[in-house]
């Protein structure tokens, strides 16, 4: 998942603790964000609804943020992890009405 660039603070080097503090209070909200809009999709395919673990990936052009949820549900389902993920990403990106998330896509591995 990415988060909106337009919605990203934009600096030239040393910031200030206020202005940090207010990049935290956006990714906080950009998690919560993408928390809602993964539950939703699970819901809207009635699937189980494990507890959400998302993680900023440590590998550049891999977003914001990621979720491994497909991955927690392709035993369960008996199915490809990355044919949960697209249903997920088409569901999401289906709704709209995002604040901060740009995108969500779906990887080969079966990551949001």
């Amino acid at each position: 998942m990415l988060l909106d660039d337009s919605k990203k603070p934009h600096s030239t080097g040393f910031i200030s603790r206020e202005k940090h503090a207010g990049i935290l209070l956006l990714f906080r909200r950009f998690e919560d964000e993408a928390r809602a809009a993964v539950n939703e999709a699970l819901k809207e395919k009635g699937y189980p609804q494990p507890e959400l673990e998302l993680l900023v990936p440590n590998k550049e052009g891999l977003g914001d943020l990621s979720c491994a949820v497909s991955l927690k549900l392709a035993r369960e389902l008996k199915r490809p992890p990355i044919s949960i993920a697209k249903e997920l990403e088409e569901s999401i990106s289906a709704r709209g009405g995002m604040r901060l998330i740009a995108s969500v896509v779906a990887h080969p591995s079966g990551y949001l």
